[in-house]
Formats: C-alpha cells, sequence, structure tokens
C-alpha cells in the first residue's frame, strides 16, 4: 500500500462541501510510473491488473490509471495520470474535483496482488 487505510479516514472526515471558488497555482499534471519486479516464482492475473485501472474524466480534469505486464513478464508497471485542466474554478466544480481526489485517495490504498506459479 501507498499509504495508509487510517490516512484514508481522516480524508473522509474533512468537509465535503465548498463556499469559495477553488484557486490552483496553475492547471497541472502529475505522471508517475511505478515498475514492480516480481519475486521468482509469482505472477500476476489480467484480473489483478484490471482491479488497477481507472478513468474518471471531468471537465475540470482526469485521472487515469493501469497496469501491465512487461514484455518479460517478470515486471509490472503502474502509471497514473492526474491532471487539473484550469487553475481557477467556482464552487460548482467542487463536485467534479472531489470526484477526482476521491478516486486518487482510493487509489492509494490499491493492491497489486501476486499469485504463485
Amino acid at each position: 500500500r501507498v499509504r495508509s487505510s487510517a490516512a484514508s479516514d481522516v480524508y473522509k472526515r474533512q468537509e465535503r462541501t465548498r463556499t469559495s471558488d477553488i484557486t490552483f497555482m496553475a492547471a497541472s499534471q502529475d505522471n508517475y510510473n511505478l515498475v514492480v519486479n516480481l519475486p521468482e516464482g509469482y505472477d500476476v492475473d489480467d484480473d489483478a491488473l484490471q482491479a488497477l485501472a481507472n478513468n474518471i474524466q471531468t471537465p475540470v480534469g482526469i485521472f487515469v490509471t493501469s497496469a501491465k505486464k512487461g514484455a518479460d513478464g517478470r515486471s509490472v508497471t503502474v502509471a497514473s495520470r492526474f491532471r487539473i485542466n484550469h487553475p481557477l474554478l467556482g464552487t460548482a466544480a467542487w463536485p467534479e474535483i472531489l470526484k477526482l481526489t476521491d478516486a486518487r485517495a482510493a487509489f492509494t490504498d490499491a493492491l497489486l496482488v501476486l499469485k504463485k506459479k
């Protein structure tokens, strides 16, 4: 896990409504690629890879994740992209921001399940 579920519980308790405009420093995009080398004697199946896939697209941004096995079959690459399209958004965009940030927070608790060969 990238972070503990206790951190997720704190996030869930935070305020979920907004009364002022949303301001970011700039439109931004975060891209991450994580390569996981599989231990000898272990594999990962397509269902486990598919469980790591997200494709959340809103007018304010995106959160997309994927996982694929390396060509050698001994590694898995997990990729994520989080983008905010505009630095200034009105309060009406808040539900769309929550969709993106909730999906991103949930992904930090995702597991890559390995199986013995």
